[in-house]
């Protein structure tokens, strides 16, 4: 496959644009999906890391929590949250911030623990960049 990059200067986390003659044209039966064009370029939604080769996928678009101008990816939260012993599942999300546009939400499924919350917390500051921890916090038990 042939593809063009262009990578952007001084960012993290961008969207994968691609110019291939092996691109769809669109969808079966026209159905809705993700893609869109841009000249020869095309995209899904997916993110990516920009910098040398492999090119490294961080998650969709779609899905993607624009907090205070910066990019969180999801995924990268979830996998560090999913690690800590008693957390059964977490799925996390933005939710509205009037001055932020968004802040990192976690939804986590438990063990019954007490001090849970302050152990994810304690781990969310030391593998999560401040912009990547959340800010609210909701819990159900398993």
């Amino acid at each position: 496959m042939d593809l063009a990059v262009r990578p952007l200067p001084s960012a993290s986390v961008g969207e994968v644009w691609v110019r291939s003659p092996w691109v769809s044209r669109g969808y079966l039966a026209r159905a809705t999906g993700p893609l869109r064009r841009d000249g020869a370029w095309h995209t899904v939604g997916d993110l990516a890391d920009p910098g040398p080769e492999p090119l490294v996928l961080r998650g969709r678009g779609d899905g993607a929590i624009l907090s205070g101008g910066s990019t969180v990816v999801p995924e990268d939260v979830e996998v560090v949250l999913r690690a800590v012993p008693g957390v059964r599942d977490v799925v996390v999300l933005g939710t509205a911030h009037r001055r932020l546009g968004a802040v990192v939400t976690a939804v986590v499924e438990c063990d019954d623990r007490s001090g849970l919350r302050a152990h994810l917390e304690r781990v969310a500051r030391a593998a999560l960049a401040p912009v990547q921890r959340p800010r609210r916090w909701y819990g159900t038990r398993a």
